[in-house]
């Protein structure tokens, strides 16, 4: 097969992908198997353990800095303003790690995922063995094990790979993220509350 045939291939393939990112569990691994037998691929449905009925309050860049493991994250998900892993606080932990050539990625190292430039997505390292197999969240549905560009189309074509920000540093920075948007909140409360006296 010509790189020119591999590559609509690829396209083909990564189109027909974006259904997931609406299913779950077995709405997933149902059209999974139905791709198989048109496009062989790697990419295999995560069964989300203790996350399955929280599968629907975080997003992919949550599940690539590794925040849905801890038991405060779900805490800060609750009240009056929920904490967000949003595209400010992704920049935000990025710049305090390092972005690595791809020959350098090892587990718990993150994927970025650009479309045109602009990020749209996010993936961990988890194994390494026989080329690389990222673990992503896709939209609110289900976690996927996939080699790098198993993805949907939407995510982009551009891949840049970063050092694992440790889970305290990633932890730190998301409290102070939240604490800036309560103070936010609370500051254009008083404001209201001011401009009606």
């Amino acid at each position: 097969m010509s790189e020119d045939a591999k590559n609509a291939s690829l396209k083909e393939f990564r189109s027909r992908l974006t259904v997931l990112p609406s299913l779950e569990g077995s709405q997933a691994q149902d059209t999974l198997e139905t791709l198989r037998l048109v496009h062989p691929h790697t990419v295999c449905w995560v069964d989300p353990l203790s996350l399955g009925p929280r599968l629907r309050e975080f997003n992919c860049y949550a599940l690539a800095f590794r925040l849905v493991f801890l038991p405060e994250f779900f805490e800060r998900r609750s009240g009056v303003i929920k904490a967000v892993v949003d595209m400010p606080l992704v920049f935000e932990m990025l710049k305090r790690t390092q972005q690595i050539d791809a020959s350098e990625a090892r587990r718990l190292d993150l994927v970025v995922y650009s479309d045109q430039g602009k990020v749209c997505h996010a993936g961990v390292v988890v194994e390494q063995h026989g080329g690389l197999t990222v673990r992503s969240k896709w939209g609110n549905g289900s976690i996927f094990d996939h080699t790098l560009l198993e993805v949907p189309l939407e995510y982009g074509w551009s891949v840049r790979y970063f050092a694992a920000l440790p889970a305290k540093s990633a932890w730190e920075l998301f409290i102070q993220h939240h604490e800036r948007a309560i103070n936010a909140f609370n500051q254009a409360k008083r404001q209201l509350l001011d401009d009606e006296l």
